[in-house]
């Protein structure tokens, strides 16, 4: 298989990965040499249920979609059947004392693109909502298309896991739950709200993930943004009531 440059590596983020898929590369990155095993990596993705196999799946979802979209073949392996080793297009394999180790070209992908801290190894989301960790807006002018990157203010995605970790992924005020309604392809998907906008701050700060976050649906999420300032959760939480 030939080395996947940084430059494939942020095309397939920016274009094709989803956003859990993007969640899960910067969590595997903030761990130590950007190695983790598969336990640990499912603990700090899905802490309500954190078995390996969820992790393992995931980096081979990831790979298979960045071989596909940059047409790399990853070869095959063996484990009592031929498979293809998608998750060669993260990592290099997979041992029970080393973990996934993911590739430098790809560490550098994610700092280039600002997802994550190269000094900190920290977790950025780089949006203007909570959920998508990689978003470009596009201006239509006079037919022409022209990418731009919007007023951002950076967000700890940490402090969304440790977030979602303390209240779980239903909506804290209707407990909407994406999983258990649309199956698995929104398990584990939830919107993380700032109870203080972050455009009302002019200076960094320290966020506390239990007492400034709380997990939102969308529909929760948007109508607290529908009003300036922004509705309370516990005025949230009366409307729904009436």
């Amino acid at each position: 298989m030939t080395q996947t440059t940084v430059k494939q590596y942020k095309e397939a983020i920016q274009q094709i990965l989803l956003p859990r898929q993007i969640t899960g590369l910067q969590v595997l990155y903030s761990f130590p040499n950007a190695s983790a095993t598969a336990k640990q990596l499912a603990q700090k993705i899905h802490p309500s249920n954190p078995a390996p196999i969820i992790a393992s799946g995931m980096i081979g979802r990831i790979g298979k979609r960045i071989a596909e979209y940059c047409k790399i073949d990853p070869g095959t392996y063996y484990d009592g059947k031929e498979r293809t080793a998608y998750f060669r297009l993260v990592s290099d394999g997979y041992t029970n004392d080393k973990g996934w180790t993911m590739y430098p070209n790809l560490q550098r992908a994610l700092e280039q693109l600002n997802l994550v801290n190269k000094r900190s190894r920290e977790i950025l989301e780089r949006l203007p909502n909570e959920v998508m960790p990689y978003e470009e807006q596009e201006l239509f002018r006079e037919g022409k298309v022209t990418q731009v990157f919007v007023n951002k203010y950076e967000r700890s995605q940490t402090a969304r896991i440790k977030c979602i970790e303390h209240y779980g992924y239903k909506c804290y005020v209707c407990h909407f739950d994406f999983g258990k309604t649309y199956g698995k392809i929104a398990e584990g998907f939830i919107h993380v709200h700032h109870k203080v906008p972050l455009a009302e701050f002019n200076e960094e700060y320290k966020v506390n993930p239990i007492k400034d976050l709380v997990p939102l649906c969308a529909n929760c999420h948007s109508v607290v943004h529908l009003s300036k300032p922004v509705l309370t959760v516990q005025k949230l939480k009366k409307l729904i009531k009436l």
